[in-house]
């Protein structure tokens, strides 16, 4: 009972000078600025910023100008900062108005259209994990993977009660990715390649395959516990992986946008970045990528 001590601490607000003391100032007639942050204090002549790496949420009712009054000139913050910088953009509206500020100032632009697919550019999210594990970083690979997996797992995990299946069909899927890896190009090794491999008739040929595999590898525990089920039990398990990959086999759009680069995800912290999300708000279809 007498290990915690009670501190009575004063709350209040700061006062300015307090909030100046420990904010960036900045002149916001500069060109470049030293930080980005969140302006706290402003005069519209001079801004006092927190550069910090804090958590800030802001709320606001539809039509009160968020994008406008906060979303554009905080981008233009980052802009003038030099910091590379994400954003999730539901209309697009961000890449429309602030992308030609930051390419004028030396950025590289990067679209992830899910609203316009195939108007933007490609993104394998496959391609890092690739790499890893053919650079010896295997448990972290497989790590990625079964990450992915359990990403792409989630949609068809809400729609039941029942785990067991997605659980099962979440195996299969990474059996599969545990299989390309091994084998395919770094080209193959996609999500159009994962979804070829999820189809009933891939599964007999894999049966063949899985009775030779070890059972002290991954890929062949993965199999094994899937594959020896019996017949009903494995159909049940195809419906549910099949309702996980769904996306990837009937949106051919969207399965070539993820299955090339024209981006490399591992530089954005070495070269100014700009990123723009634009994935629609109105519906969640795309949301878990």
């Amino acid at each position: 009972l007498g290990k915690y001590e009670q501190i009575n601490q004063e709350t209040r607000w700061a006062t300015m000078e307090e909030i100046k003391s420990s904010s960036t100032k900045i002149n916001l007639k500069n060109d470049n600025y030293p930080t980005a942050g969140i302006p706290i204090l402003s005069d519209g002549q001079i801004a006092y910023v927190d550069g910090n790496d804090t958590h800030t949420m802001i709320f606001g009712a539809t039509g009160s100008k968020k994008t406008r009054l906060f979303c554009m000139p905080i981008l233009n913050f980052f802009i003038k900062a030099g910091e590379s910088f994400v954003a999730t953009d539901p209309k697009g509206e961000l890449y429309a108005r602030t992308s030609g500020m930051a390419r004028a100032n030396g950025y590289k632009t990067v679209v992830l259209n899910f609203r316009e697919i195939g108007k933007g550019d490609m993104w394998n999210p496959l391609k890092i994990p690739y790499e890893m594990y053919h650079s010896g970083k295997k448990d972290e690979a497989v790590s990625m993977l079964n990450d992915f997996v359990n990403v792409i797992s989630l949609q068809s995990a809400q729609k039941t009660n029942d785990i067991f299946w997605p659980q099962m069909a979440s195996a299969y899927a990474l059996a599969n990715l545990l299989l390309l890896i091994e084998a395919a190009t770094p080209e193959e090794f996609n999500v159009s390649s994962l979804g070829a491999l999820c189809t009933n008739e891939t599964t007999e040929k894999l049966k063949i395959l899985s009775e030779n595999m070890r059972y002290d590898t991954i890929a062949g525990i993965n199999y094994k516990s899937v594959l020896t089920s019996p017949e009903k039990t494995l159909q049940s398990i195809l419906a549910s992986l099949f309702a996980m990959v769904r996306i990837f086999i009937t949106q051919k759009n969207l399965t070539n946008m993820l299955s090339g680069n024209t981006i490399d995800i591992a530089r954005f912290g070495e070269e100014k970045t700009a990123v723009y999300v634009i994935i629609p708000d109105e519906k969640s279809t795309n949301h878990f990528l």
